[in-house]
């Protein structure tokens, strides 16, 4: 999954894993923690297989004895999958910030996926990474390719001519209506201020919405004007 900061991948991410635990699906979320993960040692941590071998036995087979040899220790991984899906459970894992992964991790993720008990996969793999992420992953790219061949990939896009109905389905979840807090022009005056000047891309994105608005509200407060007007979001 691939979107520009702001547009809500982590959220997707959040929603994901509380569904499933609503729902009390039979599923092993694996988070690889990448807090100081970036895409070589020189500027932080790079995420190497033999890390994310690691979080995947620690949320699979927490008690286990992690083998010293790395022939060992990924035969250990098969077989603590494998047994987990014997016993119920399917597995997922889940990188934030993977426009950070080395190229040789991500062509690792496909030997990750090839792990089977008989036909069936055993992990199922979700990046969530920036725009950078699609370049790494180009199909012009022959380091990947037989990653890109294996994967699907969804952008998200920016709200455009979704913003009112975005809008409209925020304010309805706080239990007010669209309409009492902003006047007519204030949505299209936050569209057009959130759209630079044409070649330079959007910010309508939902974390700038959210910004741009937060501020346009408090600044009518301040003013003591009943909605938020085109004005307001001018001079915010």
């Amino acid at each position: 999954m691939i979107g520009e900061s702001g547009a809500g991948k982590s959220t997707l991410r959040e929603e994901l894993i509380d569904r499933l635990r609503r729902e009390e699906q039979a599923v092993i979320v694996v988070e690889p923690y990448v807090l100081a993960m970036e895409g070589n040692d020189q500027t932080g941590k790079t995420l190497k297989a033999q890390h994310i071998a690691e979080s995947i036995m620690a949320a699979v087979s927490p008690l286990a004895k992690t083998k010293s040899s790395p022939e060992a220790r990924f035969r250990q991984l098969h077989e603590a999958l494998r047994d987990s899906s014997r016993a119920g459970h399917s597995h997922v894992l889940v990188i934030e910030e993977a426009h950070s992964l080395p190229l040789a991790t991500l062509k690792h993720l496909k030997r990750f996926r090839e792990l089977k008990d008989g036909l069936r996969p055993l992990l199922s793999v979700i990046l969530l990474g920036q725009s950078e992420l699609a370049t790494k992953l180009s199909e012009h790219n022959p380091e990947v390719r037989e990653v890109v061949q294996r994967i699907e990939v969804i952008v998200l896009p920016a709200l455009d001519t979704d913003l009112d109905a975005y809008l409209a389905h925020r304010f309805k979840r706080a239990g007010t209506p669209v309409d009492q807090v902003l006047a007519k022009g204030a949505t299209d005056a936050l569209r057009a201020k959130l759209t630079p000047a044409r070649g330079t891309g959007t910010l309508l994105y939902p974390l700038a919405v959210h910004n741009a608005l937060a501020a346009a509200m408090n600044r009518a407060a301040d003013l003591g004007v009943p909605q938020v007007n085109a004005d307001v979001i001018g001079g915010v």
